[in-house]
């Protein structure tokens, strides 16, 4: 029988050096990768190894971004296959994110410097999976107009589920 170790080892990666002196340690299934700080893990997709660095040295804002799952002791961030997550501080509805999440910290920030207003028109070039362009639409109002612009199509189909779910 197979220890837990065998089954789930550490991932030996050229940022384990760094995650090691954060107290993070970084351990590889067969389809992804958990990033691991005492209790708390963000979970990743094999193919988003190059976001490791960020992950280990921006952990906090990737794992309180959003509502972590809790299994027994440990509480879950799971970006490893597109899904809805509860974003913190964005509390109408789930989002459904292709992969990393928008934190509404962004949101609020690209809100902060546009000083946006009723009736205002808003381009969002980019629009990733549309929570921020949902969030312009909420100032601008009915008389406003937000024209979001995806080019990727995972993220734009996310978008198309959020606005399915959510009358904007």
């Amino acid at each position: 029988m197979k220890t837990i170790e065998e089954l789930y080892p550490v991932l030996p990666h050229r940022h384990g050096s760094l995650a090691e002196r954060l107290g993070i340690s970084l351990r590889v299934s067969a389809h992804y990768v958990d990033v691991i700080r005492e209790n708390q893990i963000i979970r990743v997709s094999l193919l988003h190894l190059s976001y490791l660095h960020d992950l280990i040295t921006s952990f906090d804002y990737y794992f309180k971004s959003v509502v972590p799952t809790i299994v027994g002791e440990r509480a879950i961030a799971d970006y490893s296959t597109p899904r809805f997550h509860e974003v913190v501080g964005f509390e109408t509805m789930p989002v459904f994110f292709s992969s990393f999440p928008e934190p509404i910290t962004t949101t609020n920030q690209y809100i902060d410097f546009a000083g946006l207003s009723e009736g205002d028109v808003v381009f969002d070039l980019g629009a990733y999976v549309s929570l921020a362009a949902i969030n312009f639409k909420r100032l601008v109002g009915n008389s406003g107009r937000v024209i979001a612009v995806e080019a990727d199509i995972l993220n734009f189909d996310a978008s198309k589920k959020i606005r399915n779910s959510l009358s904007v």
